[in-house]
């Protein structure tokens, strides 16, 4: 999974690069797995990335997937080390994503 975030990550720095060639200015949010917090190497890596395609931090949002496999401690440094980057943090709640999706299967839309 580390490999694919990294992967779409850097298939969507190189489209909001080329975006940005055209004058369009938006941000990208990726959705991370909670494996990639883990990863001692991983803000490097996206900074990295960041660098390479000109890309200033405050334009991505890292969605990570709100769980109970890792350890809240861990799970707290490597959110800062993101933040302290100045990445964008949010909590993908999928859980509250599933109840939405059931809600709106169930009303009838006229």
């Amino acid at each position: 999974m580390d490999r694919l975030f990294h992967m779409g990550l850097e298939d969507g720095l190189k489209w909001l690069r080329q975006w940005d060639d055209q004058g369009l200015v938006i941000g990208l949010s990726v959705n991370m797995p909670t494996t990639y917090l883990h990863n001692a190497r991983g803000p490097a890596q996206v900074e990295a990335l960041l660098k390479k395609h000109g890309v200033a931090p405050e334009r991505l949002t890292v969605e990570i997937l709100e769980t109970q496999e890792i350890d809240s401690a861990a799970q707290n440094e490597a959110i800062q080390r993101f933040k302290d980057m100045g990445v964008c943090m949010a909590i993908d709640d999928l859980a509250l994503a599933i109840v939405a999706c059931c809600v709106c299967l169930h009303c009838r839309l006229t």
